[in-house]
């Protein structure tokens, strides 16, 4: 998710039970837990994605495909292909 942008930073959270040591970074490197040594585990923090951004994402990957519009309009439901061009 990290490589494709999709991520906002990292939670790493300790190993060890009953530690409870967490920081957020930009990265998902290797970290050390300051009080106990052990591996931190690193989750991911998604960025905000609505479903409406994937429908615009769809928009641009059919035009780059070099999809006809008429086609990316039916896909998209545009009642207007003028709406299909300029997204």
């Amino acid at each position: 998710m990290g490589r494709a942008g999709l991520v906002r930073g990292y939670q790493h959270v300790c190993r060890r039970k009953g530690c409870g040591h967490e920081e957020q970074v930009e990265d998902a490197k290797l970290r050390l837990c300051p009080s106990c040594k052990m591996k931190l585990w690193p989750k991911a923090l998604p960025r905000p994605l609505r479903f409406h951004d994937l429908r615009g994402t769809t928009a641009t990957l059919l035009a780059r495909a070099g999809v006809p519009l008429v086609v990316a309009q039916r896909m998209l439901r545009h009642a207007d292909p003028r709406l299909t061009a300029n997204v």
